[in-house]
Parts: structure tokens; C-alpha cells; sequence
């Protein structure tokens, strides 16, 4: 059995859109991974806990000498949120001690507390070298995440809810690539130590001194850095074997990334619709209730949530006695002509389950319902697509997402 955890991450004009089509069709009949490949596995992660959860592996170095590096496995690929956080307990103390650290002008250093949909993180800020594909970033910031149960956090950090442990998810921790690219820091609360080597409160003036801890850290990278791809095999069934996918770095930089004419293109907004899409949301149109609602992708939640007064509940979500489909309608946040999407999900319920645990580490029906009057298309979403992220840029304003059929 497995154990039940939910995990909540959280207008252009069409010469624009035509603009990013590609010649060719996009195809290729290799199987030979390509240099600006990252391998993703969903699954059960590294203890079991996992649940159609996107994992990636990482490489972090102190500097681009490359001689003091660390690969972490079992990373949350997650398009809801933002930034690097990795579990204290995946990196040695050594290495830690190796990162320069997060400062204010004052020469103090940084620690903050973020908070996610299911619960808080509170993290040591550190600047590193990021590698993946054979890739690399210069100074992005990690979030290097206190995961001790001993671990002292400030009483106003354990106020936002439970901490978020990411070995709870199967995961040693997340890397955030939501399009929107950044979120203020005025979203988080930002720490020093005192003296006695107590947390306290940045003021406004120190707090305006970091730079923004919460960054997209796929936007530095020195060579694919306008937008990505996450390509994930069709699965229809329940498993506990693992689907293997792959995030490609860049558009239309590659043959593996090309966006054509077949690729359904859709826009998001440049301001929030909803404080769940950090300005990266669109419009989605559901069936009984008859409603069009906030919507959001993101690869970070491991099921589908939506609204729905047709399937019956179970503890672990909707379970419908037999599978139930379930269609609902995305749009571009300003309705433009010809920039929709329709989503059909087989929502089913876990046969074997029992209480609050559930049976398979890849549910492709599972649907959890949700009562925040909003669609979150999660990781069952992108199972038999190829899911174009293009980051915003002078010619688009805005996040732009496509669609098509795995391939």
C-alpha cells in the first residue's frame, strides 16, 4: 500500500504565436537521448512515498572549476512553483559549508520561510553553479531546506502550517520552473540571526537588499534558456512501474523541441487571475457545476483537482464505481479566438485501497476534488503529451504553453 500524500505546489497576437513555428514537423525517429535532455522518472521516488511524481536529477558545484560537485537524484520537477530547495539532509555538510551564502548589504546572512499549498519550508540561502544536459547556470540560488526534526525554525515560520517535508513525496527536493519566472520576495518571510543566534525578522530596508530568492533557475542557463519541453509516454492504467519521460531544455533550439503548426498554443496571464497561478493562469470551463474558472498546469500537484458534482468521494479523492470521463475546456486568459484546449481525464478509483493509504505509485485517474473554485491540471495532465513551456520574451509578454500528443 502506499502512503497517502496529496501535494499541492502551486494577450499576444497570433503573428506572435505564428512566429514560433517551427519549418519541420518536429519529429524525430531517434531514440538516442540528445545533449539538452534531462531523464525524468515518475513514481514512487527514493522510499516508496511517491505518487505520479516528476523526478529529475540535478548536479550542483560550488564554482565552474567543476571540482567540488554534488548530483542529487529524486527532485520534484514542479511548473507551479519557483526555485531551487533541496533537503539538507541530501548534501554533505561539507559541501554546504563550501557555498557562498545569501546576504544582506549589512553582511548578514539570509534564511526564509516559503510556503507551498500543503504546508511551510524554512531554508539557508547559498549561491551555486547549476548543471543539467550538459548545460550550466552560474549563481543560482539554492534553498537548502532545514528537514531535521531537531531543526530550529522561527515561531512565525511554523505558523504557516505543517512543514513540508519533501521525503514525505518520495523527493529530496524541488526544482520550481513556473513560466512566470519569479516570485517577489515580499511572498515569503526573510530571517537573520541575532547576536545570541536568534531568528529574527529582516527589516523592510534588509529584506530589500536580497536578491530574489524564488527564481526560475532554467532562465540562466547559458544556452536553452527560452522555454522547455516535458515529454511523458501515455499510461492508462494503474502501476507501480515507473513511466520515464524527458524534460528538453529550450525552444526551438533542437530537433527534440520544435513547436509547429500541430501544436496547440494557448497564452497565460501577466497578472494574477488567482493567487494559486503566480501569474501564469488561464481559463478553464467545467461541466455540472457549468463554470469557467481560474486554471492552472502544474506538474508539482500529483493529481488532477477540479470541481465535480458527478463522481462520488472517497477519503483519498473522487471514486467513481466505474471509470468516469471527465472533459473540461482550457482558454488563453483573454478568450482570444482559436487559443483553447479541450482536456479529457479517465478519472477511476484505486481498486485495493483502504483507509488513507493508496496502492500504486502511478494513478493516472486520480482525481482529488477541490474547493478553492479552480482547476489545477496536475501530473496526470502531461501522461501522453508533449507540454511546451515558452518563457516570456520581447516578442511575448506573457507565458505560452502548447500541446500535442507524445510522440
Amino acid at each position: 500500500m502506499k502512503k497517502f500524500n496529496l501535494l499541492f505546489s502551486l494577450g499576444i497576437t497570433i503573428f506572435t504565436m505564428i512566429g514560433l513555428f517551427s519549418c519541420n514537423n518536429g519529429s524525430s525517429t531517434s531514440t538516442v537521448a540528445k545533449p539538452n535532455e534531462v531523464p525524468i522518472s515518475i513514481g514512487s521516488g527514493m522510499n516508496g512515498y511517491g505518487i505520479n511524481t516528476m523526478y529529475v536529477s540535478i548536479t550542483l558545484c560550488k564554482d565552474q572549476t567543476g571540482t567540488n560537485c554534488q548530483t542529487i537524484d529524486n527532485i520534484i520537477l514542479d511548473t507551479g512553483s519557483f526555485g531551487l530547495k533541496i533537503n539538507k539532509s541530501a548534501l554533505p555538510e561539507s559541501f554546504i559549508a563550501s557555498l557562498t551564502r545569501v546576504k544582506t548589504t549589512n553582511d548578514e546572512t539570509v534564511y526564509a520561510c516559503n510556503t507551498f499549498g500543503s504546508g511551510y519550508v524554512f531554508a539557508s540561502e547559498h549561491y551555486a553553479v547549476l548543471q543539467l544536459a550538459g548545460d550550466y547556470s552560474d549563481n543560482v540560488i539554492v534553498q537548502i531546506i532545514e528537514n531535521s526534526p531537531t531543526a530550529e525554525i522561527p515561531d512565525s515560520c511554523l505558523a504557516k502550517g505543517p512543514f513540508d517535508n519533501f521525503e514525505d513525496f518520495g523527493a529530496n527536493g524541488i526544482i520550481g520552473v513556473n513560466p512566470a519566472l519569479t516570485l517577489s520576495n515580499n511572498t515569503i518571510l526573510l530571517y537573520r540571526k541575532d547576536t545570541n543566534g536568534i531568528y529574527v525578522a529582516l527589516t523592510e530596508s534588509e529584506a530589500n537588499s536580497v536578491p530574489i530568492l524564488n527564481q526560475n533557475p532554467l532562465t540562466s542557463l547559458h544556452y536553452n534558456n527560452n522555454g522547455f519541453v516535458i515529454q511523458i509516454p501515455p499510461t492508462l492504467t494503474n502501476t507501480n512501474t515507473n513511466i520515464h519521460g524527458n524534460l528538453v531544455l529550450g525552444i526551438n533550439t533542437n530537433v527534440n523541441n520544435m513547436i509547429t503548426k500541430n501544436t496547440n498554443l494557448i497564452v497565460a496571464s501577466e497578472s494574477s487571475l488567482s493567487t494559486v497561478c503566480n501569474s501564469g493562469c488561464f481559463y478553464s470551463k467545467i461541466e455540472n457545476p457549468e463554470s469557467t474558472i481560474p486554471a492552472v498546469f502544474d506538474s508539482g500537484t500529483n493529481s488532477w483537482v477540479f470541481i465535480s458534482n458527478n463522481i462520488p468521494l472517497c477519503s483519498y479523492g473522487y471514486c467513481p464505481e466505474s471509470p468516469f470521463v471527465w472533459n473540461s475546456w482550457v482558454f488563453s486568459y483573454d478568450f482570444a479566438p482559436n487559443e483553447s484546449y479541450q482536456v479529457t481525464a479517465i478519472i477511476t478509483k484505486d481498486e485495493e485501497s483502504a483507509g488513507q493509504e493508496l496502492s500504486f505509485s502511478v494513478m493516472p485517474g486520480w482525481g482529488y476534488e477541490n474547493t478553492n473554485n479552480e482547476t489545477l491540471y496536475g501530473s496526470p495532465f502531461f501522461f501522453g503529451k508533449n507540454v511546451y513551456i515558452v518563457f516570456p520574451s520581447k516578442q511575448n509578454s506573457s507565458p505560452i504553453w502548447g500541446f500535442e500528443s507524445y510522440r
